[in-house]
C-alpha cells in the first residue's frame, strides 16, 4: 500500500515533529544502512563507554536529524529506491541470524539492560519500522488495522512488555504480587502479567490472581509506549484499572523507545 501513495502524501506532516511522511522513510532507510554498516564492522580493542540518558537522547536525535536532512534534496523516487534496498538487505541480515542468545552490538536502554541479547536487539529494530510504518499510514491517511493485525502488532506488544520489568524497579511489592495487562484491538487480544518475584519484577506467562488490573485501548497502546498518548488528564480514555492503583501509576510512564 505504500508503494503505491500518490506523491501529496509523502509530503503529508506525522507525528514525527517537523518531519513528513517522506522524512520517515528516509529516516529507515539511514537507520537501516548505519545498523548494517554496524554489524559487518569487526568490533574494537574495547567496547566503547555507553551513554545513558540525556547523552545518549542527544547522540540519537543528532544521527536521525543528519540522516533525514541528507535525503530532503533527493527526488522521492530516489528515496523510495533506497528505501526499498536498505529495507530488503536488512531483513535478509535479520533472517540469517541464528545466534539469537549471542549478545547484541547496542544493548536496549529502554529495557534497563546494559548488555542484551541478539532477538531483543532484534525485536527492537521491528518496532522501528513498525511505528514508523504506522506514522506514514497515519499521515496518508490510510486505516491503521493492516498494522493491528495480530501478526504484525502482537510482536510488536511482547516486545515493548520486555520494558516493564525496568520499569517497575523501585516499586516494592510483596513476594507473588502480580499485575496483569490486557489489550483488545478489533480481533486481536492480548495480555501479560508482570510479578514481583524477590527483589526484582518478571514477566510471567501464568502468575498468581492479580492483584491490579490495567485494561488498555490496544488501537492505542502503541503511542503509549512510543511516548506519543496519553495526554495529560485524558489516561481515562486509555486505560481503565482495577485494584491496588499503586500498581497501575507506572504505567503511564510505559515507553519502548528512547524519546
Amino acid at each position: 500500500a505504500l508503494a503505491q501513495l500518490p506523491t501529496g502524501a509523502w509530503l503529508a506532516p506525522t507525528r514525527c515533529a517537523g518531519w513528513r511522511a517522506r522524512d520517515v522513510l528516509a529516516h529507515l532507510t539511514d537507520t537501516a544502512t548505519r545498523r548494517l554498516a554496524a554489524q559487518a564492522a569487526p568490533p574494537g580493542p574495547e567496547s566503547p563507554p555507553l551513554l545513558e540518558g540525556p547523552a545518549l537522547l542527544a547522540l540519537i536525535h543528532r544521527l536521525n536529524a543528519e540522516g533525514v536532512a541528507t535525503r530532503r534534496g533527493l527526488p522521492l523516487e530516489h528515496v523510495k529506491q533506497e528505501a526499498r534496498e536498505a529495507s530488503q538487505a536488512l531483513v535478509a541480515w535479520a533472517e540469517g541470524v541464528r545466534a539469537l542468545q549471542a549478545p547484541a552490538r547496542f544493548p536496549v536502554s529502554w529495557a534497563g539492560q546494559r548488555a542484551s541479547p541478539l532477538w531483543l536487539d532484534l525485536a527492537r529494530e521491528y518496532m522501528e519500522r513498525w511505528l514508523h510504518q504506522m506514522h506514514i499510514r497515519e499521515a496518508a491517511g490510510l486505516a491503521p488495522e493492516r498494522l493491528l493485525a495480530s501478526a504484525f502488532y502482537l510482536p510488536f506488544l511482547n516486545a515493548a512488555a520486555q520494558a516493564l520489568p525496568a520499569l517497575y524497579h523501585s516499586v516494592i511489592a510483596n513476594e507473588g504480587t502480580c499485575l496483569a495487562l490486557r489489550a483488545q484491538a478489533g480481533a486481536l487480544r492480548w495480555q501479560c502479567k508482570l510479578v514481583r518475584f524477590g527483589k526484582s519484577w518478571q514477566l510471567a506467562a501464568r502468575g498468581p490472581q492479580a492483584s491490579a488490573v490495567a485494561e488498555l485501548d490496544g488501537a492505542r497502546l502503541w503511542c503509549l509506549v512510543a511516548g506519543q498518548w496519553p495526554k495529560a488528564g485524558q489516561e481515562g480514555l486509555f486505560i481503565r484499572t482495577y485494584g491496588h492503583q499503586d500498581l497501575i501509576a507506572p504505567l503511564l510512564r510505559w515507553r519502548a523507545f528512547v524519546v
